[in-house]
């Protein structure tokens, strides 16, 4: 049995006709203590262009809360999951910053000062700072709409945290997404499906219930 953070089942063992496999591979949520080309022949619109920015945060303790929870889901980025409310550095920052450079829930760090690499290694670089230089990347975000045929999987392999509100792709086998030439690639993050958001398992109920998926997707 895996941690109780993260729900994890290979349901392609358990049915062939299940359309979506859920990797059992560890996710981590951190609570502070520590243009596409034609992505989708089903339709497609992109929504913003990436935005890349430097924000400099600056807390009065060693672990107070910098104002946001992370998923490290991702081992080369640290994907902000949301932001806290009240009085944080965050928070302080985002009141100074123009609209374009505010930082967001959906946006990735990808860096901690000169720390780069691996998410948890930048993770640990938070600890023990009081201010911190963060280079944060803001992904592409695109729609695709992929219509289910009977006895074929959708071929998605997906991750995600029980507390999270997204689920990603950590890979593409042979099903409807690879012979539909629907360029779903692994890294991509899916925030919605056919009006479903909010919770990672419930966007992975709605990968497997419904006929015709709607996604809302990032790509990093």
């Amino acid at each position: 049995p895996g941690p109780a953070a993260m729900f994890g089942c290979c349901c392609t063992e358990e049915k062939e006709t299940d359309l979506v496999e859920v990797l059992p591979k560890v996710g981590l949520v951190s609570r502070d203590e520590a243009v596409l080309d034609d992505p989708c022949s089903g339709g497609v619109t992109v929504q913003n262009p990436a935005v890349e920015f430097v924000a400099t945060l600056e807390r009065a303790a060693p672990g107070t809360p910098f104002g946001w929870t992370l998923d490290l889901l991702r081992a080369d980025a640290m994907y902000i999951n949301d932001l806290l409310t009240g009085e944080t550095p965050l928070q302080a920052y985002n009141a100074g910053a123009p609209p374009q450079l505010k930082i967001k829930a959906g946006d990735h760090i990808i860096a901690v000062d000169d720390q780069r690499g691996k998410s948890v290694d930048m993770c640990k670089a938070l600890d023990g700072k009081c201010k911190v230089q963060l280079h944060v990347r803001r992904p592409v975000r695109f729609k695709c709409t992929i219509a289910k045929q009977p006895g074929k999987d959708l071929g998605l392999q997906v991750n995600y945290d029980t507390k999270g509100s997204t689920i990603i792709v950590d890979g593409v086998k042979a099903g409807l997404v690879r012979e539909g030439g629907y360029d779903i690639q692994a890294g991509d993050r899916i925030h919605a499906v056919s009006g479903v958001q909010g919770q990672a398992q419930a966007l992975v109920e709605a990968l497997r219930q419904k006929e015709v998926v709607d996604l809302t997707l990032t790509r990093f």
